[in-house]
Order: C-alpha cells, then structure tokens, then sequence
C-alpha cells in the first residue's frame, strides 16, 4: 500500500468528520447538553488532527500521480493542492478551538457559549472548504465533475450560426 492508497482511504474523514461534529454540536447547544456538546469537541479535535495524515498522504499522492497526467491535471492538482495546505491552517483553529471551548465547558466558565458558537461557525468554515478541496480532489480522476466550458449548440448539435458567422468573418 502507498500513499496514494492511504490518501485515498483517509481523504473523506475531514469533510464526514466536520460535518457530523457541527451537526453533533449544534444540537448539544441548542438543546443544552455538555455530554454532547464535549463528545462533539473531542470528535472535531481528532478531525483537526487527521488532517495532517491526509495532507502528507496528499503530497505523496500528487508526486506519485504526476508522471501520468495531462496539463488540466497537474492545474487542478496544484488548485486541490493550495487549497488543501490552506485549509489545513482553518482546520488547526477549528481544532484549537474546540479545545479551548471543551475546557471553558468543564470549567463552567462564562465564555462557554460564547466559544461553543464560534466552534460551531468556524467548523462550518471548515466543513466548506473541505467539501471544495474534496471536489477538486475529485476532479483529478472523475472527469465527469469537472467544470467544462460549455459550447452553444441547437437542438441538431450544430454550433449556433452566429458563432460560426463570427469564426467565419475572423478569417
């Protein structure tokens, strides 16, 4: 198994991960529970913290890959890639955070709230830009996701005519 193999067992974890934390979370706030709301800043923390597995599995990846792909692929890599290194810094705070809100939890303290919700916002930052940096990811090997420029055609599949006219008048 290599990295690229690796990369691609773990890569999901951080977009799941972030996504069932915020949800965990929200409702541990708004239903009043601290179990909840601490089983869901434990579960962010280990998300913060997988990030960086996935990350360097990444760059191994992308080495490994780089021999067999086009010029479209090495741009969406280094995108998915600077987009990824990133995001890696948002998912820190969102991890830093969650310990932080779970201490001022345990400790009663005043802030608590007041840095359970920012948690909470923060994770959802970073539940998006993971989903962007998985979508890119994805665009590396599932062509079918990829943005394409789009050409105007009729019903018969023609260009539209007055492309062609204007194709035509440029020579």
């Amino acid at each position: 198994m290599d990295l690229t193999h690796i990369h691609l067992m773990i890569t999901h974890f951080p977009i799941f991960g972030t996504l069932i934390g915020s949800a965990f979370l929200a409702y541990g706030i708004f239903s009043k529970q601290d179990a909840i709301k601490q089983a869901s800043f434990v579960l962010i923390i280990l998300i913060a913290l997988a990030t960086v597995p996935v990350l360097i599995s990444g760059s191994g990846a992308a080495d490994a890959f780089a021999p067999f792909v086009g010029e479209l692929d090495r741009q969406i890599i280094k995108e998915h890639k600077e987009l990824a290194e990133k995001t890696l810094w948002l998912s820190a705070l969102m991890g830093g955070l969650s310990l932080a809100s779970f201490i001022t939890l345990l400790k009663k303290n005043n802030l608590a709230y007041a840095l359970s919700i920012t948690t909470l916002l923060i994770t959802l930052i970073t539940f998006g830009a993971f989903s962007k940096v998985g979508n890119l990811g994805g665009q590396i090997r599932h062509t079918e996701i990829r943005h394409m420029p789009q050409t105007d055609t009729n019903q018969t599949g023609d260009h539209n005519e007055s492309a062609n006219d204007q194709h035509e008048s440029a020579h």
